[in-house]
């Protein structure tokens, strides 16, 4: 696992560095360190990360450019900043969690659990997937989606309108970002359960979910079963 930390207090960034990596232990594969707004972004332009923790004033630059540039990236980003008001503002970005400075080691650690776990946040729910297409920057409602299908490095979001979104966050990430209605019914589907008009079970255990709009999606075998107790 690797992480970029941005952050422009050295004695903050150095302590957050080794409570990371103690925690992520034998996972643990590169972490780095950037001071200024511009090192990150020249940074992140080149590299991949797994997770981003970000500061939001960096030396009275807005971390909130790095947010806007790279959120749809196929990375966590785990917001640790002293401006508690600006919690709401980073969800509706997409990060996947906002810790509040200052902060202790059990907190951390309860950040990366929930990466590791596959949780979703309890106490927020974001009210937009970043994504990128040929127009630039876009926040899509969770309201908008009906499904979402794993589709090679990208995920491929679908929408009441009938359009499609492409985003560069896996399967894995958006589930841990998306309310509690969405259901991972599939390795390759997430759906919004409410979409579900009914579940088709044909002869050799294959099962399938015919949507409102008619489609159909498949259902994974190991999921029918939680999904019938918990929805059906």
């Amino acid at each position: 696992m690797t992480f970029l930390i941005v952050e422009d207090e050295d004695k903050i960034a150095n302590h957050l560095f080794n409570v990371v990596k103690e925690t992520i232990g034998k996972d643990f594969e590169t972490g780095h360190i950037k001071n200024e707004l511009d090192d990150a972004i020249r940074f992140l332009d080149y590299r991949n990360v797994d997770i981003l923790f970000l500061d939001l004033n960096l030396n009275g630059e807005n971390g909130f450019e790095i947010l806007r540039e790279f959120v749809s990236r196929d990375m966590h980003t785990i917001i640790v900043s002293a401006y508690g008001d600006k919690a709401i503002e980073a969800f509706e970005h997409g990060v996947t969690d906002f810790i509040k400075k200052p902060f202790n080691r059990e907190r951390i650690s309860k950040a990366l659990k929930r990466i590791k776990k596959l949780e979703r946040h309890t106490e927020h729910f974001i009210k937009s997937i970043p994504v990128r297409n040929n127009k630039g920057f876009r926040l899509i409602s969770p309201k908008e989606i009906i499904y979402i299908k794993g589709s090679g490095a990208y995920s491929e979001i679908h929408l009441h309108d009938g359009t499609r979104e492409y985003s560069d966050k896996s399967l894995e990430k958006l589930f841990i970002l998306l309310p509690k209605v969405f259901e991972r019914v599939h390795r390759s589907y997430i759906v919004k359960m409410s979409e579900i008009q009914t579940v088709i079970v044909s002869s050799g255990t294959k099962y399938q979910a015919q949507l409102l709009n008619g489609e159909v999606i498949p259902i994974g075998r190991t999921k029918y079963k939680f999904i019938k107790h918990k929805w059906l």
